[in-house]
């Protein structure tokens, strides 16, 4: 088929499937489409793994040459391959003064890249699944902050921080209230008449007074003493 005869069949398909009555055929295709590309992509998925004994020795003689003469195993750097003493091993928490934490750390970057594939192998597994709680309890006893709030929930150590809950009063401004005026008592009213009196009585009192200190208070002074 020639190029424009191409194009134009192309052009021509995907006209046919844009209509409203292509009895689903533009769906269809999409999901084989969509199928096809997840059966690509298991079929090329890569499952890490522990590395053999064999693997473990060539790597160990390697970071251990003192001569440079030993060559780079070839596994060494592959991600899916995990080094013996890193296998089942969580990530370090993240440190800016822990240099070991960094992902650019080599037992840090296969920890980080294989940890969650590991614990979600483990699925459905009782006794793998027994193996990652007791590595991430041990990890607990040791350093408990160490653990994310998904592994914590994993060995039931996880204990939702309480919400701090502040309760402010309102602030009422304050508001002048003039005092109730106080009632003097009350004087009782007194007649003119017995002010009088009493006036008289008090003047008598001071003239008794002055005359018993003159002419004293027997005798025949007595007859005259005011009354």
């Amino acid at each position: 088929m020639k190029y424009k005869d191409k194009k134009i069949a192309e052009k021509q398909w995907i006209k046919e499937i844009r209509q409203p009555d292509s009895r689903g055929m533009f769906q269809k295709l999409v999901k084989e489409d969509e199928a096809q590309y997840q059966k690509s992509l298991k079929a090329n998925q890569q499952k890490v793994r522990r590395e053999t004994i064999s693997e473990q020795i060539e790597r160990k003689v390697y970071q251990y040459d003192d001569t440079g003469n030993i060559k780079k195993p070839k596994h060494y750097d592959n991600p899916n391959i995990v080094d013996d003493e890193n296998w089942k091993k969580p990530p370090k928490k993240f440190s800016n003064t822990d240099p070991s934490s960094y992902p650019s750390d080599r037992n840090q970057k296969q920890r980080m890249t294989s940890w969650d594939l590991i614990v979600e192998s483990a699925k459905g597994k009782p006794n793998e699944m027994k193996e990652i709680r007791e590595t991430l309890r041990n990890g607990y006893k040791s350093n408990p902050d160490s653990l994310s709030i998904k592994e914590l929930k994993m060995i039931g150590k996880y204990k939702p921080k309480k919400q701090l809950s502040l309760n402010f009063s309102p602030i009422v401004s304050p508001v002048d209230i003039d005092p109730e005026p106080s009632t003097p008592n009350p004087v009782p009213q007194r007649e003119a008449r017995e002010i009088i009196e009493d006036l008289a009585d008090q003047r008598l009192k001071k003239e008794q007074e002055a005359y018993d200190k003159r002419y004293g208070k027997g005798g025949i002074s007595k007859i005259l003493r005011p009354e």
